[in-house]
């Protein structure tokens, strides 16, 4: 509620006991200090050979000057190449590092022993280099002053670019609308609602594993949605009509959206004795539904916008492959998706869709622009409290709004 606050000033009541006793004011102010981008591309020329038996396996570091164990980045190793052209990188640097030396380090990868170092470029501030792009010198210190020794390669920068990351907030107070939708799980696997043994069941006294995730996150986000309009649908679940749906509305109307939290909810409700639980875990429509309504937004400055997801399901995903291309191609877009899994079913599959520390790729080979994916097991939370699970399931939002705009060039206005 502060930060989605109008104007960035959140006021509120003041209450001793049941009384009124004044009102306080709480302003959110962002910080100067802020993270830059470093993308590059990096050639090396005629590095040194290390190997006897054959060529030097290149791989380099992007690192801090005066604490050379703080390391950046780490490119792939280049097998058997003297010349090698490592893929496009990027990587984000604290405002603590922004304005001190970095060094450039390149190695031969050694399996049998430990890796030898190539050279090493001299000390360099990342925005001077960004502005006077060049080829660096790769010196060995170990070699320097031997006979005929000038050095042992270069490094050519294809492309080197440096930028201010704005922060989450600046986004939100420039006016970016976060819209929030669900996606309810109505497979048999959750148990017929009828019986208090269902994850479905309901009890006005004990809302279900269901309730508590939608609320717990819904109540985040409802302050950063403006209309509070959220497209409530379901999947795996058999229509009055006969047909096993796998994106369908929870309200029984051809529009999904529900006001508020509570029409979401009370349309859910209203779904369980409308909708027979089916099956299988089909994700992957859902996901399109969102992706293509994502795509068909045409975000550009003085329109932007970011889509949550919220999925809550009770088992083991049957569309993997078809359910990772839509996340590949999702990741494309402004969205993210957040999977909740209730219940205590095997959930690892579901967790090979989070791209935490790995890059997802689809059956054909596409590799995903990002991480849009967060998964967590609503049992885990158990006991603590609702604002837990919220944070740690909404957790990666901020970053993601930050990446998908800078990568589409589109920048808050600075006040």
């Amino acid at each position: 509620d502060v930060v989605a606050a109008p104007g960035a000033v959140y006021e509120a009541d003041l209450l001793r006991g049941k009384k009124f006793s004044g009102k306080v004011a709480v302003t959110v102010e962002q910080t100067e200090s802020q993270s830059v981008r470093v993308k590059g591309e990096f050639s090396g020329f005629e590095l040194e050979k290390m190997d006897r038996f054959g060529k030097s396996d290149p791989y380099f570091l992007l690192k801090l000057e005066i604490a050379p164990r703080t390391v950046f980045f780490r490119s792939k190793t280049i097998p058997k190449n003297l010349n090698p052209h490592w893929e496009p990188f990027k990587c984000d640097i604290p405002p603590t590092h922004a304005n001190v030396r970095f060094i450039v380090e390149v190695f031969d990868e050694d399996r049998a022993s430990a890796d030898d170092l190539i050279g090493a470029t001299t000390p360099f501030y990342l925005s001077e280099l960004a502005q006077n792009p060049r080829e660096l010198e790769l010196i060995n210190p170990k070699k320097v002053g031997k006979r005929k020794y000038k050095n042992s390669g270069s490094l050519s920068l294809k492309s080197f670019t440096v930028v201010e990351l704005p922060s989450f907030f600046h986004y939100v107070y420039s006016g970016c609308r976060l819209n929030f939708s669900v996606a309810i799980d109505f497979t048999a696997s959750n148990g017929d609602p009828s019986n208090p043994a269902s994850l479905h069941y309901f009890d006005p006294s004990k809302p279900n594993q269901y309730v508590q995730a939608l609320s717990a996150v819904g109540q985040v986000l409802n302050a950063y949605d403006t209309d509070h309009m959220y497209p409530a649908l379901g999947f795996g679940g058999k229509l009055p009509s006969g047909e096993t749906s796998h994106n369908f509305c929870l309200n029984g109307q051809p529009d999904p959206h529900c006001y508020g939290i509570e029409g979401v909810i009370a349309a859910y409700q209203q779904a369980l004795g409308a909708v027979r639980l089916s099956g299988p875990t089909n994700m992957a429509p859902v996901i399109k539904h969102m992706r293509e309504l994502s795509a068909a937004g045409a975000v550009q400055p003085g329109n932007i916008f970011f889509n949550v997801l919220l999925i809550i399901t009770d088992g083991a995903i049957t569309d993997l492959d078809a359910t990772i291309s839509e996340i590949v191609a999702a990741s494309r877009e402004p969205m993210a998706i957040v999977i909740v899994g209730v219940g205590a079913a095997d959930f690892s599959r579901m967790q090979a869709l989070d791209g935490d520390g790995k890059v997802l790729k689809d059956s054909s080979g596409r590799v995903a622009a990002g991480d849009c994916v967060q998964f967590v097991k609503f049992n885990d939370y158990l006991g603590m409290s609702a604002d837990r699970l919220a944070a740690d399931v909404l957790r990666e939002i901020p970053k993601r709004v930050v990446d998908v705009f800078v990568e589409r060039g589109i920048f808050p206005p600075r006040s």
